[in-house]
């Protein structure tokens, strides 16, 4: 195996074995990604579920160093899936909070209103569903999720339709990396090389989207 393959194994290796610190930066960067960053929630997804696969199997691959705990396949897919939802749900309630009074000018701020008239467009065609819809949409996610607050979609609805999509995609993802881990093992440097790519492609996504938003500012 390659040097920087052993690295990025070691990194796996070390920080299956301190679950408190991994679940805490699921939640933060989960969250940083709601509000728009560009931050890639399945990287973040297929790294944790990796990291829980070494975890649960330390018989296969040894820690680098003692632990009391190790991170496992279900409380990791627990984790994910109440971070991705959590932070869903914040970026709602900041919308329902920005609609009172007369705070319009904030969500112009978060939100262009040509970004807003495609928000609209979905909400028409998918009606009730169109909170899961944003959940499958990068660049829509935190506008969308920000307008279902805005527009005063009931709670119930937004719980319950972005909370079944979360726990159909999320939760699965860590539960199949933790069946096939040893093959994507295998294959480390194909998989580091898909994650880098995948990172690389949602940053110039985000930047190229956000040059084209302050143009756009700057043209009216």
């Amino acid at each position: 195996m390659a040097h920087f393959e052993e690295i990025i194994l070691n990194f796996f290796l070390s920080y299956s074995a301190e679950p408190i610190i991994v679940y805490t930066a699921i939640a933060i960067l989960m969250t940083m990604g709601s509000f728009g960053l560009p931050i890639s929630e399945e990287v973040v997804i297929i790294s944790a579920g990796l990291m829980a696969y070494i975890g649960s199997n330390p018989e296969l691959y040894p820690p680098v160093k003692e632990s009391a705990s190790f991170m496992t396949i279900h409380t990791t897919a627990l984790v994910c899936f109440l971070s991705v939802f959590l932070s869903d749900f914040l970026v709602f309630n900041l919308g329902r909070l920005l609609s009172n009074s007369m705070k319009n000018k904030y969500i112009n701020r978060l939100v262009s209103p040509k970004k807003m008239e495609r928000i609209s467009k979905w909400i028409n065609r998918y009606g009730y569903l169109y909170p899961a819809v944003f959940r499958f949409l990068p660049g829509l996610r935190f506008p969308g999720h920000l307008s279902s607050g805005f527009f005063k979609i009931p709670f119930s609805q937004f719980i319950l339709v972005d909370g079944l999509a979360a726990l159909l995609t999320v939760p699965t993802q860590v539960i199949f990396i933790g069946i096939f881990g040893h093959t994507i093992i295998e294959h480390l440097k194909i998989f580091i090389s898909a994650l880098a790519f995948l990172m690389i492609t949602f940053i110039i996504l985000f930047i190229f989207r956000k040059i084209t938003e302050i143009k756009q500012l700057f043209a009216r």
